[in-house]
């Protein structure tokens, strides 16, 4: 089972800015772990690991990415990335949400 440091990030944008928000991920087992990003509640919203797999007792980064100029502008903006991976023989997954705000100057 992988270790998530966050699962919510909230912030406050400027429009035409994008956000960039890095998870540590830590991989307690003896295997190597690759991650996929299942789905996204919106285009403006993407995550990448860094690195992919992430390796046995190692760690990394889910990059959680929110483009103000995809989503618009607005208070309260609820966003989720779903992530997946395999370990043990089993599938697990987690959804990250974001709570964005987003103003124009």
């Amino acid at each position: 089972m992988l270790q998530i440091e966050k699962t919510n990030i909230t912030d406050t944008l400027k429009y035409g800015t994008t956000g960039t928000y890095p998870i540590k991920i830590v991989n307690p087992t003896n295997e190597e772990i690759a991650c996929r990003v299942l789905n996204a509640s919106c285009s403006c919203t993407q995550g990448e690991f860094i690195p992919n797999p992430i390796p046995p007792k190692g760690q990394g980064n889910l990059v959680v990415t929110f483009k103000t100029i995809k989503s618009g502008m607005g208070d309260n903006q609820h966003k989720s990335l779903m992530v997946s991976w395999a370990a043990g023989g089993r599938t697990y997954s987690e959804t990250i949400k974001l709570i964005m705000n987003v103003y124009r100057s």
